[in-house]
């Protein structure tokens, strides 16, 4: 029995170990880091590895994952309903765990930007905005204070909140004037009011910053696109293709984007058929079953390349192949998307096909 203290003492020490937190990096090329995490805002993140406490900055890190010990029931039953398709069920669980004062810290972080997420989830705006300011008023330097502004000023824009949106903007300026996530914000804005030029030069910016890569990259052809400045977009796309070459890393959602962009190149330049192909690059083939607004506008651009094509077809068994194509395209963006920005024209071109 003398030997107990140590035997306790031993097994306390390895649930220790256990108990941490892995950190995900924006740069894809910046190694996880894993700890327990003692210190959470959204400038700097204090971690303790081996012993020994470091401070990241907190702009590095993309994610937070708690390792299983250190989740409580509710988080695990928030996660579970999250995973059966029911935000409103995990909503409230997470919310418990927000409100849990014997959660670890970061848990209960986690647990506020999950309720802002769900919110998301229900396609909620007004929820999202609420969700989001309760979270800063739980802890105003929360390390999710910059996910929960692009949360609350992306939702804003949904609801034609103008004012809304530059309100959220103008508070988040005055707590982190210097915040990439700031600029991307303000490029968003200027999106919503079709002021392409500026957010394009904003993204531009941020094409050589490596954890700035890919919002700046998809922002740069959305901005090309919205413009029409085809040759441009042509290019742009090409380059992304050319430097995805052999990077096994190279973001998907970029590269669906790029062949939606020589899509777009190739439709808008008479080409419907090439068009296509670079379409279902990125409807079919390049995705992992993973849902994103890449994968759904990629969708959408199949089904109504397959529109156009069905319309201008004579031969009745090609027609009736390119309907089919519509038809089923149509089907699997109304499943993978179920509220679509795209329905009312995926509707209109293809529902009737005759």
């Amino acid at each position: 029995m003398k030997h107990l203290p140590v035997l306790l003492l031993a097994l306390a020490s390895a649930a220790t170990l256990q108990a941490q937190e892995t950190l995900k990096f924006k740069d894809p090329k910046s190694p996880d880091l894993e700890g327990e995490i003692v210190g959470l805002t959204f400038k700097s993140i204090e971690i303790v590895t081996k012993g020994v406490k470091q401070t990241i900055d907190a702009q590095l890190v993309a994610e937070i994952v708690p390792a299983a010990s250190r989740k409580t029931p509710d988080y695990l039953k928030g996660e579970e309903a999250l995973a059966h398709g029911n935000p409103s069920a995990a909503a409230e669980r997470f919310e418990r765990v927000a409100t849990d004062p014997r959660a670890p810290e970061a848990l209960r972080q986690l647990a506020s930007i999950q309720i802002v997420r769900c919110a998301a989830a229900k396609g909620d705006h007004a929820a999202v905005v609420q969700a989001a300011q309760v979270l800063r008023a739980r802890k105003e330097d929360s390390f999710f204070l910059n996910e929960s502004f692009t949360w609350e000023i992306k939702a804003d824009i949904a609801l034609g909140n103008g004012l809304g949106a530059t309100g959220a903007l103008r508070a988040f300026r005055a707590v982190c004037p210097a915040s990439p996530d700031l600029v991307f914000l303000e490029a968003t804005v200027a999106e919503s009011e079709n002021n392409w030029k500026e957010a394009l030069a904003i993204y531009r910016r941020y094409l050589q910053a490596p954890a700035y890569f890919v919002p700046a990259a998809l922002g740069e052809m959305r901005c090309l696109t919205a413009q029409a400045d085809w040759p441009g977009l042509g290019a742009v796309a090409d380059g992304h293709l050319k430097n995805a070459m052999g990077k096994r890393d190279f973001s998907t959602r970029v590269l669906i984007a790029a062949y939606t962009a020589k899509g777009d190149v190739d439709l808008n330049g008479g080409k419907a058929k090439d068009a296509l192909l670079n379409y279902l690059q990125g409807a079919i083939s390049l995705n992992k079953g993973e849902t994103s607004p890449e994968n759904e506008t990629a969708l959408a651009r199949a089904a109504l390349a397959c529109a156009k094509l069905f319309a201008v077809e004579k031969d009745p068994p090609k027609k009736a192949r390119y309907r089919s194509q519509a038809q089923e395209m149509r089907a699997e963006l109304l499943k993978l998307y179920p509220k679509t920005r795209y329905k009312a024209d995926i509707d209109n071109s293809v529902q009737n096909l005759r």
